[in-house]
């Protein structure tokens, strides 16, 4: 019976893994008409609390170089993103989809290369949590 039960649970990971349950996450509209939007979460590369208004506010970054902004508090942002296979909180600053990435280098973090970005994301994987990155990573 444990090896069935193992066999479903990877079955339905992987099930997971294709069609992930959350699929879209409310950002801030610019549309005067709509208070919200909500994103396609396959289109995020990757969120940050690094927003580059000055404010404090999170960064929702695209595979196209939008960027959309939310007032949404991190770690609940992280807490909700916590089960989809796609996305891993990288350092104190950044959730991460792994769908998105297309290059690293390695420092004393690691910097990653997005969809679309001509520059790195500095500092994305911090030290602390680079175990959990390569373990992750690896599995997609």
């Amino acid at each position: 019976m444990k090896k069935a039960d193992d066999l479903l649970k990877k079955i339905y990971d992987r099930v997971l893994s294709l069609d992930p349950p959350v699929k879209k996450i409310a950002v801030d509209s610019c549309d005067m008409e709509m208070n919200m939007l909500f994103l396609n979460l396959d289109r995020v590369c990757y969120i940050t609390t690094r927003s580059d208004t000055g404010r404090s506010e999170l960064m929702f970054v695209t595979d196209d170089g939008e960027r959309y902004y939310s007032s949404r508090i991190f770690k609940s942002v992280c807490d909700g993103l916590a089960d989809h296979p796609h996305f891993l909180q990288t350092s104190r600053f950044y959730v991460i989809n792994l769908t998105k990435i297309r290059g690293m280098s390695f420092s004393s973090a690691r910097d990653l290369w997005f969809e679309g970005s001509k520059e790195p994301v500095k500092n994305a994987v911090t030290a602390s949590f680079s175990d959990v990155f390569d373990e992750r990573f690896n599995q997609v």
